[in-house]
């Protein structure tokens, strides 16, 4: 089942400095990194560049399925070892 953690940081609320706090999902983003490596590698992607800034222009919807896909094979994997 899905794990909840408190989070927490300072932000301006009403013009003041305050501390607050949040139930936020538990998740494992290790292997995002390792994620978008696959993608880039499978579709042979290039980055480009915006001003300085090097950026990556992609679909959202290709990426997501891709990901969806992904993490199933690479965290069942995990899971079954």
């Amino acid at each position: 089942g899905k794990k909840y953690i408190r989070n927490g940081c300072a932000m301006m609320v009403n013009n003041q400095r305050q501390w607050v706090e949040w139930e936020g999902l538990d998740y494992d983003s290790d292997d995002f990194e390792y994620l978008g490596k696959d993608y880039e590698s499978e579709i042979n992607y290039k980055p480009g560049k915006i001003g300085l800034a090097e950026t990556r222009l992609i679909s959202l919807r290709d990426i997501v399925d891709f990901g969806v896909d992904w993490l199933v094979e690479k965290r069942m994997k995990k899971i079954l070892r």
